[in-house]
């Protein structure tokens, strides 16, 4: 039993989540319960997370229960609670396949290790990181991962708020900051443009977005003539929600 598939015996899995929780008894895993079976056919999952608790007796895993010989798995992660009796694993309760760019979450797994028990010509145990590490990009520097919005990564992450999430599933939205211009009057620049969204989803608004926005950029607190940049910061969102990007402006101050 799998949050998303039972047995992966041929075939790849890419760019995909579960989040449900995983009952059984042995071969559980929060994505797949198992990887493998079809020989040297080609069993993989790639660029791919689950985040549900796992329960059950034997082979149990965060993402898999077992990966098999000819199995691989990269660009992976696990944060689900994972509890059973023999061979569990915070990522896979038991592998003989290939391991490379795996996270798990030690803090939410419950265990201190990423495969229960590792065997054959299979290689790879995962690297355990706590929750705080999980919403950090340096975590994933090997991942196609990026911390800004609009780019062509696999992977999206809104450092310090989310663990990494699937752009494929995000929804592009823009947020772009008016310019502005003052004449100087001595006093410091407190923010106040008008910011337009571009790209919302129909019968959501910026209430949908989670975090509070903020003017960023060097125009805050500025005092002299010149010009400074202006930048919208502070929203972020889920993995069902938006790849935000925020479009700079300028603040100008005229003598």
């Amino acid at each position: 039993a799998g949050g998303l598939i039972g047995e992966l015996v041929n075939g790849t899995v890419q760019r995909s989540y579960a989040t449900g929780a995983v009952n059984g008894t042995d071969y559980l895993g929060g994505l797949v319960g198992l990887i493998g079976g079809g020989g040297a056919s080609t069993q993989s999952v790639i660029q791919s997370y689950a985040t549900g608790a796992v329960t059950g007796t034997a082979l149990v895993g965060g993402l898999a229960g077992y990966l098999m010989d000819f199995g691989s798995i990269d660009q992976v992660y696990a944060t689900g609670a994972v509890t059973g009796g023999l061979n569990v694993g915070g990522l896979i309760g038991f592998s003989s396949g290939d391991l490379t760019n795996a996270f798990w979450d030690v803090q939410r797994s419950g265990t201190h290790v990423g495969v229960g028990q590792l065997i054959g010509p299979g290689s790879g145990s995962g690297v355990g990181v706590t929750t705080a590490q999980m919403m950090q990009r340096s975590t994933f520097s090997a991942w196609n991962i990026s911390g800004t919005g609009g780019s062509s990564a696999a992977w999206r992450i809104y450092e310090g708020q989310t663990a990494p999430l699937l752009r494929n599933f995000l929804t592009s939205l823009t947020v772009t900051v008016d310019n502005a211009s003052r004449v100087y009057d001595g006093t410091h620049w407190s923010g106040g443009s008008g910011v337009a969204y571009s790209g919302f989803r129909m019968g959501e608004d910026v209430n949908d977005l989670l975090g509070s926005f903020s003017y960023g950029g060097t125009a805050q607190g500025a005092r002299n003539v010149g010009t400074y940049s202006m930048v919208g910061t502070g929203q972020y969102s889920g993995q069902q929600g938006y790849d935000i990007e925020f479009v700079a402006s300028s603040l100008t101050i005229t003598p």
